[in-house]
């Protein structure tokens, strides 16, 4: 079957419709790209301060403390441990991502791990229609630096 056209029958449409809908569709795919870099970007900077936190819990180490204990036991407390990381976070003020919060403090006689968690949302929507929750984890352990102890020629 086929069917003919008349060569006489003018057109008629508008291509507005089609060309609204691409533009829309153009403006809704940039804002993803948009709105995933920016989630993106939130989670590095959480993970980056998680394991700035756990570094500064490690470094928190009262090597005296510990040596007089004769070793065996965590090398930073977890009250040491968590009085640096207020410090820390009170120095850096509103260079925080929003919501941050540590989940997890953990010290033991090999280091220190720290779990973190903030709320990212995407730009220009509000807070509460899609809230992404970023997770992290870090963790830093005591290496031994080779230190040797020097006996004098008596041998004692």
């Amino acid at each position: 079957m086929m069917v003919k056209v008349s060569p006489s029958a003018p057109e008629r449409g508008s291509i507005s419709l089609l060309t609204i809908g691409m533009a829309l569709a153009l403006l809704l795919v940039g804002y993803g790209i948009v709105a995933s870099s920016a989630i993106h970007l939130q989670r590095v900077a959480t993970q980056a301060l998680t394991e700035d936190l756990a570094v500064r819990a490690a470094a928190a180490v009262d090597e005296t403390t510990y040596l007089a204990a004769g070793g065996g036991m965590p090398i930073v407390s977890a009250e040491v441990a968590q009085e640096a990381l207020a410090a820390h976070l009170v120095a850096l003020g509103d260079d925080i991502p929003p919501d941050f919060h540590i989940v997890m403090l953990h010290t033991d006689a090999n280091g220190v791990q720290v779990r973190a968690a903030s709320t990212a949302t995407p730009p220009f929507l509000p807070e509460f229609l899609w809230p992404v929750e970023l997770k992290a984890h870090a963790a830093a352990t005591f290496v031994a630096t080779g230190a040797t102890v020097e006996r004098d020629a008596k041998g004692g």
